[in-house]
């Protein structure tokens, strides 16, 4: 995913199988094994090796036209008005292998999400937990961790769910 303020990307292939050696052909032109100052959008390579077998990628690079800085809300507000009614974390669109886990105020995990789609209400998904005549959970804070992919840290604070 690219986003705005994102210079460009690059995509780079590394070929196994058929014979050696192997040509490129870019839906821009191109015509080497990598392509660079890449921008959001539609892309397309054909790779032919010395016997002539074709094979074609199609792939589209995302691109967000707003600033992907991860921005975590402090709370929310599912009562139905259309303002935070959901958790809606910017930038986690960045990290697509991201796991997302809220916590009451015992420890007890109430929602947990793999990768979270940005679409928590405050409904529990785990474990028996009280809630209202609307599924939701009590009013009250709660604990989130946010773990991305291997080697980058998690991410944990507190958000407060209102009615």
């Amino acid at each position: 995913v690219l986003c705005k303020e994102d210079e460009e990307g690059s995509i780079h292939f590394n070929v196994n199988g058929g014979v050696a050696p192997y040509t490129f052909l870019w839906s821009n032109g191109a015509t080497t094994e990598s392509l660079v100052n890449v921008t959001g959008g539609e892309y397309q390579v054909i790779i032919t090796d010395t016997n002539g077998c074709e094979l074609t990628y199609d792939f589209l690079i995302p691109y967000e036209d707003e600033d992907c800085e991860l921005r975590i809300p402090q709370g929310i507000s599912p009562n139905g008005d259309g303002l935070n009614d959901f958790w809606v974390i910017n930038g986690l669109i960045r990290f697509p292998q991201n796991v997302v886990r809220i916590y009451n105020r015992w420890g007890t995990l109430v929602f947990e999400a793999g990768p979270y789609q940005n679409d928590w209400e405050g409904r529990p998904n785990r474990g028996r937990m009280s809630t209202d005549m609307t599924g939701r959970l009590p009013s009250g804070t709660y604990f989130y961790v946010i773990e991305f992919e291997p080697g980058k840290k998690a991410v944990s604070g507190f958000i407060y769910l209102t009615k």
